[in-house]
């Protein structure tokens, strides 16, 4: 059950007719709909996509608030989503969407709807990603594998010797495999 705020019952309670009480709470309702709405569209308009956040699920998030929106009366056309959108990211999918917009205004393909510009930046969010993880993992891997011997060989058993001692040659080894020779 559903009760009205004690503002609300004091407006009304003057009212004789049903009708008339109605029209009042009808009247209240309103205005603070329209000013829910305004709140609910000026948050969507600034959101923002935070450093340490996903970028593909603040996108997914981003779609769904719009229809949220829409049901709850707020219209959000598409020159505003697509403002939303580029505002939102960050600088990474910024440069991208950038090109994406300029490639798409110089091609006579369809014109890009936010929908389609979502599904890229989704799929562009998760392959730098994706690159990002690789080069990390890979770092690291080169890191644990390899020991740089640059002069230390030739403090070795014979192995490994520089033959001139004064050329910028280093030696690498990686374990379980045999000395090679790398220019500084």
């Amino acid at each position: 059950m559903q009760k009205l705020l004690d503002l609300t019952v004091v407006m009304i309670h003057a009212k004789v007719m049903v009708r008339e009480r109605w029209e009042v709470v009808v009247k209240e309702f309103s205005k603070k709909s329209v000013y829910t709405q305004v709140d609910l569209r000026a948050k969507f308009m600034g959101m923002k996509c935070s450093d340490k956040a996903n970028p593909r699920e603040f996108l997914e998030g981003l779609r769904l608030k719009k229809e949220e929106l829409a049901q709850a009366g707020v219209v959000v056309d598409e020159k505003d989503y697509f403002s939303v959108i580029i505002l939102s990211l960050l600088m990474a999918l910024s440069n991208f969407t950038s090109n994406q917009l300029a490639a798409a205004q110089f091609s006579s393909m369809k014109t890009m709807t936010p929908d389609d510009l979502l599904s890229m930046l989704m799929e562009e969010s998760d392959r730098q990603r994706a690159q990002r993880l690789h080069r990390q993992g890979s770092g690291k891997a080169k890191d644990n594998d390899n020991e740089v011997l640059a002069g230390e060989a030739s403090k070795s058993s014979g192995k490994g010797k520089l033959k001139n001692p004064t050329s910028n040659v280093g030696i690498v080894r990686r374990r379980g495999t045999s000395a090679t020779s790398v220019a500084n």
